[in-house]
């Protein structure tokens, strides 16, 4: 996903800021008196795609006429209203060839990320119940952000098209909002190596989680790696799970016939379409840690192989670089130019 710079940053917009965006009380009371005349199932969502017990979501659209009316979806009883992404383009987070992420928020609650899916065309193929049960790409985009824990709640929404063997799906995606910066975005020359260091170990971290879910992320890169400073300590969060795929028990790659991700960071066997895997990602952060964050090549040796066999595991890596933390000693930021952080965290 890439984002503009007139484009918010996640520092600006916190869980207890000022909404980003106006919405009207007239708006807000059309969507509570919609919301609260209806029934479960008026429309036709494909529900229980991905969790056990389904969570009942529903979608109100833009006012017809009015060009800065916004759209609302309900979820569990919460009612959240996304940015008119043409009214409001300082609201887009993000935007690639499967769509766009814009904030929302709720009345009396947090401000959260919504990813709106480009609309699709899927064969029924007079199945439609074998079609409910089938796992798609963006099941599997949920499923990877409820693991990592930043999943909100979704809306999948179906309509019919003529021929009738055909539907058009889109999906609404909520997500926490992420903190922090995109390492695209931080000039490594601004960190001491020692802030380096705990910025590639924490991404160690992060992986290590997603891969102990047997989540494959598939598009690792600086865009993707949000850092936040909070005093001494150094958070980092992975987003944009798009091209995420869940391997089975016992299994470490898949072949997958179609290429993705970024190529600058796509590991070789991704472009060829087999063999693809825990390993896939470790070369992805094998060249955020040699271009971006240029740490010691004694750390990434290895990582960007073009066997992935050859490859070092996180476990190895996470070790050298707690060897290389101990052994580098915080840099005076005052007297190096290097990024001091204020008393809030932000740099």
């Amino acid at each position: 996903m890439k984002r503009g710079a007139d484009r918010l940053d996640h520092n600006d917009v916190t869980e207890d800021s000022v909404p980003p965006f106006f919405v009207s009380d007239a708006e807000w009371a059309r969507a509570e008196a919609f919301f609260g005349s209806q029934k479960f199932g008026w429309y036709n969502w494909n529900l229980g795609l991905l969790f056990s017990t389904p969570k009942l979501v529903r979608k109100l659209k833009k006012e017809k006429g009015n060009p800065n009316s916004h759209t609302f979806i309900e979820q569990d009883g919460k009612i959240i209203v996304t940015a008119n992404t043409a009214s409001e383009p300082h609201c887009v987070l993000g935007e690639g060839g499967q769509g766009k992420v814009k904030l929302g928020f709720m009345r009396k609650g947090s401000t959260v990320a919504v990813k709106t899916q480009k609309e699709m065309v899927a064969q029924l193929k007079n199945m439609p119940h074998q079609r409910l049960k089938a796992i798609r790409p963006q099941d599997l985009e949920c499923q990877a952000l409820a693991h990592e824990g930043l999943l909100v709640g979704y809306l999948h929404e179906t309509r019919p098209r003529t021929p009738t063997s055909q539907v058009l799906e889109k999906q609404y995606t909520i997500m926490q909002l992420v903190p922090g910066e995109d390492l695209q975005k931080i000039d490594s020359r601004e960190l001491t190596l020692q802030q380096r260091l705990q910025i590639a170990y924490q991404c160690c971290v992060v992986l290590k989680h997603i891969h102990a879910g047997k989540f494959v992320h598939g598009d690792i890169k600086p865009a993707n790696i949000k850092v936040q400073f909070v005093g001494d300590s150094i958070i980092v969060k992975f987003i944009d799970f798009g091209f995420s795929f869940k391997l089975k028990d016992g299994q470490i790659q898949m072949d997958i016939p179609a290429s993705f991700g970024s190529d600058s960071y796509i590991a070789p066997e991704v472009s060829k379409g087999y063999n693809i895997g825990y390993a896939s990602d470790v070369y992805s952060l094998g060249v955020v840690f040699s271009k971006d964050l240029k740490i010691p090549a004694k750390i990434w040796d290895g990582m960007t192989s073009y066997l992935s066999e050859r490859r070092p595991s996180l476990d190895e890596i996470t070790n050298r670089l707690q060897t290389a933390i101990a052994q580098t000693p915080p840099q005076a930021l005052e007297s190096t130019g290097h990024k001091k952080l204020k008393p809030d965290g932000k740099s």
